[in-house]
């Protein structure tokens, strides 16, 4: 039985994050997880624990999309002080909540440099994966070009 895209999805953000997928039955290498476990989990050299949940789907909302493009925008024109190494992200804050329970979306290449820079490691993860060093056409957004609105 072939396996389940959403499974290779979350075995490949395990390995580019240097971590390991949990599975739906909470099982890692037979060491059983407590019911409700997240989808990987990873720990830096520095220390750091990731527990993360991996949605994979057909859809982002566009608002979201539009959001980090504007940041790769920004970027690339020079328009602030960001220099071509800067990684664009995009903050999302809702109405009523403290600033600092704000989400950050950023491309998960971008965030996988950042781990590696903060644990001292080079793993490049998985095929496919590719550094953000590259400087994109005008308009593009590798992140969010191919994906529906919602």
């Amino acid at each position: 039985m072939p396996t389940a895209r959403w499974k290779q999805i979350e075995r490949d953000v395990a390995r580019l994050l240097g971590g390991e997928r949990i599975g739906a039955d909470g099982l890692t290498y037979g060491v059983p997880y407590p019911a409700g476990c997240p989808d990987v989990e990873a720990v830096t050299d520095a220390g750091a624990a990731l527990v993360i949940e991996v949605k994979h789907g057909r859809q982002v909302p566009l608002f979201c999309r539009n959001a980090l493009g504007q940041a790769a925008k920004h970027r690339r024109r020079g328009c602030t002080s960001a220099e071509p190494d800067r990684v664009p992200c995009a903050v999302f804050h809702p109405d009523g909540v403290a600033v600092r329970e704000s989400l950050v979306l950023i491309r998960l290449a971008d965030f996988a440099e950042l781990v590696r820079a903060v644990s001292g490691t080079s793993d490049t993860g998985p095929a496919g994966a590719t550094n953000h060093a590259g400087v994109e056409p005008e308009g593009a957004c590798p992140a969010t070009d191919g994906l529906r609105d919602v």
